[in-house]
Order: C-alpha cells, then structure tokens, then sequence
C-alpha cells in the first residue's frame, strides 16, 4: 500500500503542529523554535513585527507541556496544539509549499511529525435533553414534507 500524501493547507498545517507540539517539553524544543523563527524572518524579511509575542506565546505553550508529569505529556500535547496551529497560521499563512517548506526546516532539526495526526478531540459524558436537531440534518430525509 502507499504512503498517505498530506497535501491540503489544513492537513499541513495540523502535520506543523504536531511536529512543534512533539518537540514541547524536549531538546528539540530550542531548535525547533530557532527553526521557525528563522524562516517566519525569511518570509516576512528581517525581524518581523510581532515576532516577539509569537515566540512569548509558543514559549508558554511549551511551559505547559514540560511541566506536565510523563504519563500526562501527550494530553497536553493534545490540548496546546489549536493554539500552536493557530500560531503557524499567523506566521506561515495557508499556501501548502509554503507550510511543507516549514515541515522540512523542523525535519532538518530533527523535529519528526507523529505518526498519527489528526485532530484529537475527546468527548465525555456528552448528554442531549429534548429534541436537538443537529444543522438541519434531522429533518433533511429528501423530498417535500
């Protein structure tokens, strides 16, 4: 069977963020964030504005991950990497070369995507009371009533 090619903006981007979230918490950190500062500084042309606040945010992202206990790292990978995709997304945009050209830079760190990357979402005693119609789909059988 062949390998899975990503090639939408948001997959990629999901892939840059995973790939920045795994690196939380680690030695891979640092290059990681010097890798994506230097090519946000490629992009944008010399120090770019806000990249200040950009690294600030990132860096408390990454706080959270590291002084998560082990065995709790990957749910708070999980839960920080909206925000780092939010992030790359400002710094990045949504053209597919460029968020792969990113991918490439953190893979030359050292800095591998995980094997699944998806959107991880985690639902818990979800209750529904009542008649709840989900985006019309309910009533939409086809057809005139």
């Amino acid at each position: 069977m062949g390998e899975f090619v990503v090639t939408t903006s948001a997959d990629l981007l999901l892939t840059a963020a995973a790939s920045m979230g795994g690196a939380m918490g680690t030695e891979l950190w640092k290059p990681a964030l010097k890798s994506l500062v230097t090519f946000r500084r490629r992009r944008h042309g010399g120090a770019a504005e806000g990249e200040t606040e950009t690294v600030a945010r990132l860096d408390s992202l990454e706080q959270v991950v590291a002084a998560a206990e082990p065995d709790q790292r990957q749910a708070m990978i999980n839960a920080v990497e909206p925000q780092v995709r939010e992030i790359l997304a400002s710094c990045v945009g949504d053209e597919p070369d460029t968020i792969q050209e990113l991918i490439d830079a953190l893979k030359a760190q050292g800095v591998e995507p995980p094997a699944d990357v998806s959107v991880k979402q985690d639902v818990k005693n979800n209750l529904v009371f009542g008649n709840q119609n989900v985006a019309g789909r309910d009533n939409n059988f086809g057809g005139a009533r």
